[in-house]
């Protein structure tokens, strides 16, 4: 059963509140292989990047965490001179919009430097300076390490 599969085998079988860490473990122990794998390696890359394609621009919450669990884990298991690295932060900057609210995406750019840095490469510039634009309809508190999620609830 490949990656894609599996994603689809959680979504019809498991409680919803659990996909996201079976998504995540499964890419956890496909990236824990990598480096031994040679041309099954090749496969790891198609069946996650698949996954991706697949959900495309997750519009839900499920499919939301799903994603930013799989970054977490991907982001923190593989080398930051990975190219696979660089397209998941070319997929993370093409969420954005979808991800930027929920307090674990936040997180996540601040444990993995190497896919922020990489992500914000991707990203454009402001189309507008600061004081000709209007300020945005998204507040988010001020970040305080292990304060962020309490506040946002």
């Amino acid at each position: 059963m490949d990656l894609v599969q599996k994603k689809v085998k959680i979504s019809d079988d498991a409680d919803e509140a659990d996909a996201p860490s079976e998504v995540a473990a499964n890419v956890s122990e496909s990236t824990r292989r990598v480096p031994h794998l040679g041309t099954e390696a090749v496969g790891l890359w198609k069946n996650l990047t698949a996954c991706f394609v697949d959900i495309n621009r997750p519009q839900t919450l499920d499919p939301q965490r799903a994603v930013i669990s799989v970054l977490r884990v991907a982001s923190l298991k593989i080398q930051p001179s990975d190219s696979l690295l660089d397209w998941l932060a070319h997929y993370a900057a093409y969420t954005v919009d979808q991800l930027q609210h929920h307090p674990s995406f936040h997180d996540l750019l601040e444990a993995a430097p190497a896919l922020c840095s990489s992500m914000m490469n991707r990203l454009r510039p402001a189309s507008a300076a600061p004081w000709q634009s209007q300020t945005s309809k998204h507040r988010f508190p001020p970040y305080k390490p292990g304060s962020y999620e309490e506040q946002c609830e």
